[in-house]
């Protein structure tokens, strides 16, 4: 039994690392510092906002690799919130982001929102010329549910799960909270992907 654990926490580990090494993706930090540099010129005051942010983002990143164990929902959000008002710096004016978050007290595996925001922008919203992406979470009997919404291009939801981040999120979800991922989608209305947490374990950290 012991082995058996042994090589799943590593197994975790470098799931986690394969991660966050594709949540920072070349194009995106080239990006980020361009926006930056743009910045500096015309309005030093937000370039140092943006550039706090994207410290912030990074710093999170990293860290996640010592995180053998879920993390608040509320670090989460923060992280996923950081991803996409830098996003919206590079795509101004076609992000807009909504909240309606009822539910805080409970724990998550790190990196959990990031990746699913990032989908539903990538995949969804910039191929739609701009939309909205709804953060949500509730408490449900003896669930804790999230939710990211999104009225992008959508897709046939029958023939796709979703990329390899979204299968690493999924996995990592159902090894270290027990949790489970349904995505709903359909084409030219956008994609729903929601999060179950069971209780039990979403408040034992």
């Amino acid at each position: 039994h012991a082995i058996e654990i042994e090589r799943k926490e590593m197994e975790l580990k470098e799931v986690r690392r394969s991660v966050m090494i594709s949540q920072i993706q070349p194009h995106f930090i080239y990006n980020v510092l361009n926006i930056i540099c743009i910045l500096c010129r015309r309005n030093p005051k937000e370039a140092a906002i943006v550039t706090r942010t994207f410290a912030r983002y990074l710093k999170m990143n990293v860290e996640s690799l010592k995180k053998d164990h879920p993390v608040p929902f509320e670090e989460e959000l923060k992280h996923a919130d950081s991803f996409l008002a830098l996003e919206s710096n590079v795509w101004p004016g076609k992000i807009k982001v909504e909240h309606d978050t009822e539910a805080f007290n409970f724990f998550l595996p790190v990196l959990t929102l990031q990746p699913l925001v990032e989908n539903a922008l990538v995949h969804g919203i910039l191929p739609n010329d701009g939309g909205t992406i709804k953060i949500w979470s509730r408490e449900i009997d003896d669930y804790f549910l999230v939710g990211i919404d999104d009225d992008g291009i959508g897709f046939d939801a029958t023939l796709t799960h979703g990329g390899v981040g979204i299968e690493h999120t999924r996995n990592r979800l159902e090894k270290v909270s027990g949790g489970k991922m349904e995505i709903r989608s359909e084409r030219g209305k956008g994609t729903s992907v929601t999060i179950y947490i069971p209780a039990k374990t979403a408040k034992t950290f």
